[in-house]
């Protein structure tokens, strides 16, 4: 099979986001490059995902046509209104700032980055949750035809049939070019958010700090060999790590304070970044139900941030305005799969009102800890003590408001998710966080990188 066949979704999915990004932030000179085309490729793929979802709601399952036809509208739609605003003013910036460091950083990217391909290919059908969940649901739609809707069976409640589909969905479409449903998809489908996520990791550091030593956070997480373990393991994980790298920097973007001569203005690239936070937390939210959750928290947070902030009255309520139709309209896939489709999940007890299986304080002391011998196990060779020594090492600067909404983010989502833990008293909590969460602390890893290092390395707005 052709591998050039098998990369042209890919590449349709990556052009258009890279070209929905340009046009939202065409504003927005002082932005990398880098950072346009990592974001775009997580948009492209989630606008991929809602695609096909969007196909198989009209049309009661996957029409390999429209579905191309689909993306070939789309892109050639965004490629056109790009050149038409550019039609009659060229812009040229000149060479990018250190260019010569930044050649050297993301040529060390690349080397650490290729690893991956090789170990992955001895791992071609991913982990446990990969075959039983996401491949299979993946699979299932693409071979299904009609009979689609029979995924959501509670007969099927061991693949989680309440999940969103967003992952199984960018696969189908992974397929649709070669119309087979080879493994090589999905193995593809892990490299690629996982070459995005460290990718924005890198971009966004080198923004805030614009010192070469950023490209040690990347590397530190593709030289961990659990890391790449569970990025090539083909769970949605990784998806949800970048939506939340994402949506965050560009939550963080908005917090940014506003020139003087600035302040009575609408700056367009602000509510652009806002437009674009929206999209991608909604985004994360089709992924996983832990993605509608970090939805929420990072929603109110932000908010707070907002209303306590220097922007003008006027600011604030074009900014609540603009994420509140970004988040309401990227939500319609996700409305419509628990409306329509979701059978609801399948595997909760509610601890706190079950007499059959009721809480207890035995459960909670397990989840407390857990935590602790996971943060400091082997398998991370370190990097959660490390981290934490730089928390306490930049502890001013961890704090500043441009970035405070990471640590609250991070701290407020895991104490959720843990709660649900404790609370949901259908698992054996020992299984339970044995194969979950090391997950959990994977996804948010990027985002405590992204914090640490923005902290000790930030560099002073002139």
């Amino acid at each position: 099979m052709n591998i050039l066949s098998i990369l042209i979704p890919y590449a349709l999915s990556w052009i258009i986001g890279y070209s929905l990004v340009t046009i939202l932030l065409e504003k927005e000179t002082k932005l990398d490059h880098a950072v346009r085309l990592f974001i775009g490729g997580g948009l492209g793929a989630g606008i991929s995902a809602v695609i096909l979802f969007i196909n198989f709601w009209l049309l009661d399952g996957w029409h390999r046509s429209s579905v191309i036809l689909s993306h070939v509208i789309l892109m050639a739609f965004a490629v056109g209104l790009i050149l038409l605003r550019r039609k009659n003013r060229l812009q040229d910036h000149g060479l990018p700032e250190q260019l010569w460091q930044r050649a050297i950083i993301y040529s060390i990217f690349a080397i650490a980055f290729l690893p991956l391909w090789s170990q992955s290919r001895y791992y071609p059908l991913g982990g446990w949750d990969a075959w039983q969940v996401w491949n299979f649901k993946a699979r299932f739609l693409f071979l299904a035809g009609s009979n689609w809707e029979n995924i959501f069976l509670p007969a099927l409640w061991r693949s989680s049939p309440h999940y969103p589909l967003l992952l199984p969905l960018f696969n189908v479409w992974g397929w649709s070019i070669v119309n087979h449903p080879t493994p090589l998809v999905p193995q593809l489908t892990s490299l690629f958010f996982t070459f995005l996520t460290c990718g924005l990791l890198l971009a966004v550091l080198w923004r805030n700090t614009r010192t070469p030593w950023v490209i040690v956070g990347p590397a530190l997480l593709l030289s961990l060999p659990f890391y790449g373990l569970q990025a090539i393991s083909q769970y949605s994980d990784i998806v949800l790590s970048f939506y939340f790298m994402a949506g965050l920097f560009c939550v963080c973007e908005t917090l940014r304070p506003i020139k003087a001569s600035k302040k009575n203005r609408f700056p367009g690239e602000i509510l652009s970044y806002t437009a674009l936070g929206g999209l991608f937390l909604s985004l994360a939210g089709f992924t996983k139900p832990e993605g509608l959750v970090a939805a929420g928290i990072i929603a109110l947070f932000t908010g707070i941030l907002w209303l306590t902030s220097s922007h003008s009255q006027a600011l604030k309520i074009r900014l609540f305005l603009t994420f509140a139709a970004a988040l309401g309209i990227g939500t319609i896939p996700l409305f419509i799969f628990h409306f329509f489709y979701s059978p609801g999940n399948l595997t909760f007890i509610n601890g706190l009102i079950s007499k059959t299986n009721p809480v207890s304080l035995y459960r909670l002391k397990m989840i407390l800890a857990f935590i602790l011998t996971e943060l400091k196990s082997s398998k991370w060779n370190g990097l959660w003590i490390l981290l934490g020594i730089g928390m306490i090492v930049g502890w001013r600067k961890c704090w500043r408001r441009e970035i405070v909404i990471l640590p609250l983010f991070t701290a407020i989502y895991l104490i959720t998710v843990l709660f649900y833990c404790w609370i949901n008293t259908y698992f054996p909590i020992g299984w339970w966080l044995q194969v979950s969460l090391s997950r959990i602390l994977f996804s948010l890893m990027p985002v405590v990188v992204y914090w640490i290092f923005s902290s000790l390395w930030w560099e002073k707005s002139k």
